[in-house]
């Protein structure tokens, strides 16, 4: 099933105008917020539905990956082709980097070591908000205006 979404959001029919795509990408971050926080919630109160909402999660930012990956940084690339930002990269990286804490998450629930998977899901936690939160305030302000390359590389630090 995620193949044939993914398959969907690579298509050229499913090109979002720009202003959708910053909010459907804000709207997508609340989601993955709350879906976070019932995470959380779960694996707290020791629920077994807690291994069934991690995929929940999972599945969600996958999809949310894809769409930003797909669109918004293909755009930034080609949009800042010229400017050669490293940074660019790495920001787009960072999130595959994390993937391993998910796995670490899903042993441990599992396995039903609660206690260890709390403190992976507060890993995790410091890690996406403060992603979502660098997105939102630095990284979707590029996408509809004109920088120079050295303006970009500031606005990103």
């Amino acid at each position: 099933m995620l193949k044939s979404i993914r398959k969907t959001l690579r298509s050229k029919k499913n090109k979002y105008h720009k202003r959708d795509l910053i909010k459907k990408l804000q709207k997508d971050h609340q989601k993955l917020l709350k879906l976070f926080l019932s995470l959380e919630e779960a694996i707290n109160k020791k629920s077994p539905s807690a291994i069934k909402k991690l995929q929940k999660f999972i599945d969600e930012l996958e999809l949310h990956l894809t769409l930003e990956n797909s669109q918004f940084y293909a755009h930034l690339e080609s949009k800042y082709r010229f400017c050669n930002l490293k940074i660019m990269q790495e920001i787009k990286e960072e999130i595959p980097k994390n993937a391993p804490l998910f796995l670490q998450l899903k042993k441990s629930l599992e396995e039903k070591k609660y206690i260890e998977a709390q403190a992976i899901l507060n890993t995790i936690r410091t890690f996406l908000f403060k992603r979502i939160k660098f997105e939102e305030e630095k990284l979707y302000k590029i996408y509809d205006k004109i920088y120079k390359c050295n303006e970009v590389y500031l606005l990103l630090r």
